[in-house]
């Protein structure tokens, strides 16, 4: 659970830093909806904009944030490399042997209770909700240090109960 909270608390702690750095002018709101207005897309590029320019960072031991994107349909996505997790000979064709793979934080031994936790942990993140009420789906692209993609965890406004 401890790596859950350090993946999803970068979000907190992103916005933290940013009002630290001078974006908090009007006191008594929150970094998102600081950063976010929820009604311009224009709000959530400077947002992101603003957050990049803070990346890449070092989540945990095991874990970095790269960058965070924006998508089509109001979808917001942090994209995370396990700096750890690799496979010594990756598969031509790009697929993703388990098996084969240095797994330290051991995701794919349950990789489904893994996206859950992640899942739990953002939807009780009051910097993602924050988001999420805004109507935001909020994705966690993960890769490997081959900067091949490993899985992707969504979370909707409805699966948070918004």
């Amino acid at each position: 659970m401890k790596k859950v909270w350090g993946v999803v608390g970068v979000v907190g702690a992103g916005m933290l830093l940013l009002i630290g750095m001078g974006i908090g002018k009007l006191m008594g709101r929150t970094g998102a909806e600081l950063l976010f207005d929820g009604t311009t897309d224009e709000s959530l590029s400077t947002a992101i904009t603003l957050t990049n320019q803070q990346l890449p960072r070092m989540v945990d031991e095991a874990t970095r944030l790269d960058r965070v994107s924006s998508g089509s349909g109001r979808v917001l996505t942090y994209h995370y490399t396990l700096v750890g997790y690799y496979e010594p000979n990756p598969d031509p064709s790009g697929l993703i042997n388990p098996y084969k793979a240095t797994d330290p934080l051991r995701i794919y031994d349950d990789l489904e209770g893994f996206k859950a936790r992640i899942a739990q942990g953002a939807c009780e993140s009051p910097s993602t909700r924050a988001f999420l009420s805004k109507k935001l789906t909020v994705v966690y692209q993960y890769r490997d240090v081959h900067a091949r993609k490993l899985f992707d965890v969504t979370i909707t406004p409805e699966g948070c109960g918004l």
